[in-house]
């Protein structure tokens, strides 16, 4: 019935064998179990499951707390925590693994079931919404245009390759950054002060043209460029893209066309 393989990570054989007999019963099949921590991480690393079913307490220098993280890092395999520990501290600490579900023994079968599935089904939605992601920043840093995502607050979210060469910094420093504080525009006499006054009400672009930016590194360029407002459902508003592209060189090429042209 299901293709997934897991992965049993439980230090009492008798367990180990009921979750095995209970999973195979669903339909699920059993790739491997596990006493300690360390190989855990070699067979999750060789096998590759699905998902892990993974005890806390284990034998071996290492318990399923550290097994999950490592294996989470290293491999991204999900993991759901089985075991019989509730307390505040330990709870504390499975976090920093970022399971897929925690699971308090004693169990039912259709809490395991259900658990199992959901977590199986977040995986896969989270997978194909990070190959998306990878898939748009390759877009986005592919193309000519600086291009600069920015919050309701104006903090950037996010920059490509392009906009980081003209505005003077790597994407590290620019994140969280006002927009305001990294992006000095004029109209070549006054500087615009309220870059609010740019941004659109409705879902059509604003553009601007001939501006003049002036980067972190005290260079100026003439930019064309729009911004776009980043909306959901009910026309809620998230925050704002700004493209923007330097014409130096056109306004340049330009001037010297017309002074040749009239001399």
């Amino acid at each position: 019935m299901n293709n997934e393989q897991i992965l049993i990570v439980e230090d009492e054989k008798i367990i180990a064998l009921d979750l095995q007999r209970r999973l195979e019963r669903f339909g699920y099949g059993v790739c491997a179990s596990s006493a300690e921590g360390e190989d855990a991480i070699a067979k999750a690393t060789e096998l590759r499951p699905s998902i892990i079913l993974m005890d806390i307490m284990l034998s071996g220098p290492i318990d399923g707390i550290e097994a999950a993280t490592r294996i989470r890092k290293s491999l991204g395999i999900p993991v759901i925590f089985i075991t019989a520990y509730a307390d505040e501290k330990t709870l504390e600490r499975a976090k920093e693994a970022e399971p897929f579900g925690y699971i308090l023994k004693p169990f039912k079968e259709r809490e395991l079931y259900t658990t199992i599935d959901i977590a199986l089904y977040k995986h896969r939605i989270d997978r194909q919404l990070k190959n998306q992601e990878r898939l748009f920043s390759a877009i986005l840093h592919s193309v000519n245009d600086a291009i600069v995502a920015v919050d309701m607050e104006l903090n950037i979210l996010f920059t490509n390759h392009n906009a980081e060469q003209t505005l003077g910094l790597d994407e590290e420093s620019l994140k969280s950054r006002q927009l305001g504080e990294t992006l000095s525009l004029s109209d070549g006499r006054n500087k615009l002060e309220n870059l609010e006054s740019m941004l659109p009400d409705g879902d059509l672009s604003v553009p601007f043209h001939d501006l003049f930016l002036k980067n972190n590194l005290g260079q100026t360029f003439i930019i064309d460029g729009a911004f776009t407002r980043i909306h959901e459902k009910e026309n809620d508003t998230k925050g704002y893209v700004l493209a923007f592209r330097d014409v130096s060189e056109i306004k340049r090429m330009s001037a010297t066309i017309d002074y040749q042209a009239s001399h």
